[in-house]
């Protein structure tokens, strides 16, 4: 099963408004009724729950935001994305004169080049990803206009996408059943190992990926 709340709710709202605590009273309710209907078929001996969510979230504001058009001729780039990371390609092919141009403005924000980032982001070994990546500090958006043109629009309150390694940006893990040690806390973990657990729940032997096992060795009764 799928939620798109609280999501949407602390994008638009912010992460204090009422909106949001809305949000996630329904997606409280949402899960209760899930759990009372496994108890009601007597399925609680056989059902193992796991929630999870992709990311936290940080405020942000329309006065912490990183213009692109003040520190690049616009017509010469395109942006492949922007928000809390950017992605730039320079039209002319070389990216050196942009990457050194943004990284003398280097403010608020970290300019990479693609070979360049931070092996932990598992984000530059394909040739899709923009020659140049701007990651911005946590709370700050990256925009392709000018800072003139700021004023009076309608910017989200919340966003995600910062650096994982930022505590805002952690998200949940609650396992329950049968095959799960109970009254277990563990310390940070990354989502990546979700996808073994599952497959020991379910007896199935994971394809290759990116995670491994420590989550099976914590959390599972055997």
């Amino acid at each position: 099963m799928y939620f798109h709340e609280p999501d949407s709710a602390g994008h638009h709202d912010g992460l204090n408004s009422p909106q949001l605590a809305e949000a996630v009273a329904q997606v409280d309710d949402a899960v209760g009724r899930l759990v009372d209907g496994i108890l009601r078929l007597k399925l609680n001996e056989v059902v193992n729950l796991v929630i999870v969510s992709d990311h936290g979230m940080a405020e942000v504001s329309p006065d912490r935001v990183i213009s692109l058009g003040d520190l690049t001729d616009m017509s010469t780039v395109q942006v492949d994305f922007s928000g809390a990371v950017a992605g730039l390609r320079p039209l002319a092919g070389n990216p050196d004169a942009l990457y050194a141009a943004l990284k003398a403005n280097e403010k608020h924000f970290r300019v990479y080049r693609r070979e360049q980032m931070p092996k932990r982001f598992h984000f530059r070994d394909n040739d899709r990803i923009p020659p140049l990546i701007l990651l911005s500090d946590e709370g700050w958006q990256i925009t392709r206009r000018r800072a003139a043109e700021q004023p009076g629009r309608d910017v989200l309150k919340a966003t995600h996408g910062f650096d994982p390694e930022l505590a805002s940006m952690g998200g949940i893990f609650i396992a329950r059943g049968p095959a799960f040690r109970r009254r277990v806390t563990m310390a940070p973990v990354e989502n990546v190992h979700i996808y073994n657990l599952l497959c020991a729940t379910l007896g199935l032997k994971p394809a290759p990926n990116d995670g491994d096992n420590r989550l099976v060795r914590k959390v599972l009764t055997k």
